[in-house]
């Protein structure tokens, strides 16, 4: 009998700490499971009195129609395809706000090293991402300004295969828009694939500030298999939302995550690239995209 009333006082105990870790619960749309978003989304897991479910997704695109379809809470998402969609999408920009903006993810064009240049993509296999992915969005505004167009064979490939792909040199370049460093890029081995540097006109047009792309540089302290600084492009990534749900939870999340981003950043270190004067700054600018929760605490 005393045994019985100790499992129950046990059973019970449990049932109260999992419901205090569980306050609030959110399901989020995040990418391919080797991909940093879902090690990011994953990391959420972490801060208390919150539960997460992580969708695997193939990115950015697929992630914002999971939200406008409510099948998800949350969502991460480049900054760059959600600002495209919002000049065509009124539903998604009545409905679907920026809760959170993140940090820069890197543009990686990893290809044969016989390419030496983008240019040198024509009539090359090339591989632009998943199609419902953020890098391919990203990958054809890169290949219309630099006008390559039509000029190359496209393959239709996620990174994972894609990446097997160039190592069999059945592919000799694919596209990836993830934040550094990329977990399978990092123990890269192979000694035939480089990052291609971005130059040129094309180069200096998306990052004038016409499009939501930065300056950026990759090197041996991202991947130890870089010799040599490579130039690159970075775009904003964020943490978007439905309007619908709860301005209290949300507002829960979004405090949690600005307050404990050291905690976060155990699970994967671009969390530290996460600045709150930065996500401040950028609120100031685009203050009708974001949702109340976020109104709420960037505006005192």
């Amino acid at each position: 009998m005393l045994n019985c009333v100790r499992y129950l006082i046990f059973v019970a105990s449990m049932l109260f700490m999992f419901h205090c870790k569980a306050d609030y619960s959110f399901t989020i749309a995040t990418g391919p499971e080797n991909a940093t978003y879902h090690q990011v989304g994953g990391s959420l897991d972490l801060l208390d009195r919150i539960a997460v479910k992580t969708v695997s997704t193939k990115g950015s695109q697929e992630n914002i129609q999971l939200l406008k379809d409510k099948k998800v809470d949350i969502a991460l998402v480049q900054l760059d395809i959600y600002n495209n969609l919002l000049a065509s999408d009124k539903e998604l920009e009545k409905n679907i706000k920026i809760l959170l903006p993140l940090y820069s993810e890197e543009v990686h064009l990893l290809a044969s090293k016989n390419i030496r240049s983008i240019k040198d993509l024509k009539r090359k296999r090339v591989c632009l991402g998943d199609a419902e992915s953020g890098t391919r969005g990203t990958a054809q505004i890169i290949i219309d300004v630099y006008k390559l167009t039509d000029k190359f064979k496209m393959v239709q490939c996620g990174f994972e295969d894609g990446l097997k792909m160039l190592n069999a040199k059945r592919l000799d370049a694919l596209f990836l828009v993830a934040g550094a460093p990329v977990k399978s890029l990092k123990k890269l081995k192979s000694k035939n694939i480089h990052l291609v540097p971005f130059q040129g006109k094309g180069y200096k047009f998306l990052t004038a500030g016409y499009f939501s792309y930065v300056k950026k540089s990759l090197n041996k302290k991202t991947y130890q298999w870089l010799k040599k600084k490579v130039k690159t492009l970075a775009v904003e990534s964020a943490i978007i939302t439905r309007r619908d749900l709860p301005v209290k939870s949300l507002k829960f999340l979004a405090r949690k995550i600005i307050r404990e981003r050291k905690k976060l950043a155990t699970k994967h270190e671009k969390w530290k690239q996460v600045d709150y004067k930065e996500m401040k700054k950028f609120y100031s600018k685009n203050k009708e995209h974001f949702h109340k929760a976020s109104v709420s605490i960037f505006s005192h």
